[in-house]
């Protein structure tokens, strides 16, 4: 993985996962390596992403905040993809977290130097 890409997409995820949480709220970063992939994530403990959102988030100038710019997760993404790598929002049920914030997951290619 790049680097420099790689800080920036995490700069960008934490940044936006910090915004989504409540004063006093935790944001969670958490890194494995599964065989050929380098997966992180990162979860905050804000209201979760609203359903309408959710399809189009990834898009540049889309935000769920008044005073978003909605370029942060579209940045991400980019990040992601010039890297080979791909990001999700990781749905509330598959986590058990309904109703209890946002989870980001990123997969990149993990290939041995």
């Amino acid at each position: 993985f790049d680097p420099s890409l790689t800080q920036g997409l995490l700069e960008a995820l934490i940044e936006n996962a910090i915004r989504h949480s409540p004063r006093g709220g935790r944001v969670t970063l958490h890194v494995t390596r599964r065989k050929d992939v380098l997966l992180f994530r990162v979860a905050d403990e804000g209201e979760g992403v609203a359903a309408p959102l959710r399809e189009r988030l990834f898009e540049p100038f889309v935000s769920g905040r008044a005073e978003g710019t909605g370029l942060g997760l579209a940045i991400a993404r980019e990040y992601a993809a010039a890297q080979d790598g791909r990001i999700r929002l990781v749905a509330a049920e598959e986590e058990g977290r309904e109703g209890k914030g946002a989870v980001f997951e990123v997969e990149l290619p993990w290939r041995e130097s």
